[in-house]
């Protein structure tokens, strides 16, 4: 379980990217799909980056799971978004995974990503601290928490 989710969020950007990038450059972004898609990295990078600081700054479970709660709280409304946002985009959103491109051509939703891959470096070292409290109640119940919005946006990714 720890595996699996610490493997997403390092490949979180790069799936989020290929998904997302592709086509903006192709085709012409909606705003709104703009907006969020800035929003989604900027926000879901600062809380990656809270929760490795967080867990890096306490050897308490108590104190991880509740990094890893604030974590999942962030991050679920914002996966959500996304996937509103690519259901309500849906042409737009089929259409990009014909492309095949490195990166968005917007130069704006670069630097995002950019920003939000530099966040993303340090949730290895935090997934290793937190594994080592897995036995903790409150750690194994935060982490299937995260487990499950994970499995859920990797299933919707497929």
């Amino acid at each position: 379980m720890i595996k699996r989710s610490a493997l997403f969020l390092c490949i979180l950007s790069a799936v989020l990217f290929s998904f997302l990038a592709p086509s903006l450059a192709a085709r012409p972004i909606p705003p709104e799909v703009k907006s969020y898609v800035i929003k989604f990295f900027n926000e879901y990078g600062n809380a990656t980056k809270s929760l490795a600081d967080r867990v890096k700054a306490t050897n308490d479970p108590v104190q991880i799971a509740g990094a890893l709660d604030k974590y999942v709280d962030t991050i679920a409304p914002l996966m959500k978004g996304m996937d509103d946002l690519q259901k309500k985009y849906k042409d737009f959103f089929d259409a990009m995974e014909e492309d095949d491109r490195e990166n968005s051509g917007d130069a704006d939703i670069d630097r995002a990503n950019a920003e939000f891959e530099k966040k993303q470096q340090e949730i290895m070292t935090a997934m290793q601290k937190i594994s080592s409290h897995m036995e903790h109640p409150k750690v194994e119940a935060a982490m299937e928490r995260l487990e499950k919005i994970m499995s859920e946006m990797d299933k919707k990714a497929e």
